[in-house]
C-alpha cells in the first residue's frame, strides 16, 4: 500500500471521528441555572441555550427576517432583523445575558460580535440556530 494513501486514510478517519460529536443533538448537555449564568460560554450549543432560556433570566434576540420568525421561534425571543440591529440597539438590554439566534448561527454570530464591539459583555451566540432547535423538538412559539 502507498504511504500517502494510509496517511490520508488515517487523517480522514481522525477528522471524521472528531467531527462526529458535532452533529445536531450530540452536544454535551450542560445544566445551566440562574446560579451559573455568568459561566456560560460565548458559543452555546442548542442544549445550553435551552437550559438558559428555561431560567427566564436571559434575553433572546432573534435576528432573522419577520417571515422566518413567524414560522416559529424560541419561546420569548424578541425579533430585531439583522439589518435593523444597528438602528434598534437601544432595544437590546445591557443588564442581561443575551442569546443571539438566527436560522443556523451565521447571522447571529455576526450580531453577537457587533454587540460585543458596542460594549455588551454578556453576549452568547447559539450555534446551529433554530434549525438545530427544531431538530431537537424543543419548544417553538408562533
Amino acid at each position: 500500500m502507498n504511504k500517502n494513501f494510509l496517511f490520508f486514510w488515517f487523517l480522514s478517519f481522525f477528522i471524521f471521528t472528531s467531527l462526529a460529536g458535532c452533529a445536531p443533538g450530540t452536544s454535551t448537555r450542560t445544566v445551566i441555572s440562574t446560579d451559573n449564568l455568568d459561566e456560560m460560554p460565548y458559543t452555546l450549543t442548542v442544549h445550553q441555550a435551552y437550559e438558559a432560556v428555561k431560567t427566564g433570566e436571559v434575553f433572546v434576540l432573534d435576528v432573522r427576517e419577520i417571515w422566518e420568525y413567524e414560522n416559529g421561534h424560541m419561546p420569548g425571543a424578541v425579533l430585531i432583523p439583522f439589518m435593523e440591529v444597528e438602528n434598534r440597539l437601544s432595544e437590546v438590554p445591557t443588564d442581561q445575558h443575551i442569546i443571539v439566534t438566527c436560522r443556523n448561527g451565521n447571522r447571529s454570530a455576526q450580531i453577537a460580535e457587533y454587540l460585543q464591539s458596542n460594549g455588551y459583555t454578556r453576549v452568547h451566540n447559539m450555534q446551529g440556530g433554530i434549525l438545530d432547535w427544531k431538530t431537537l423538538n424543543l419548544p417553538i412559539e408562533k
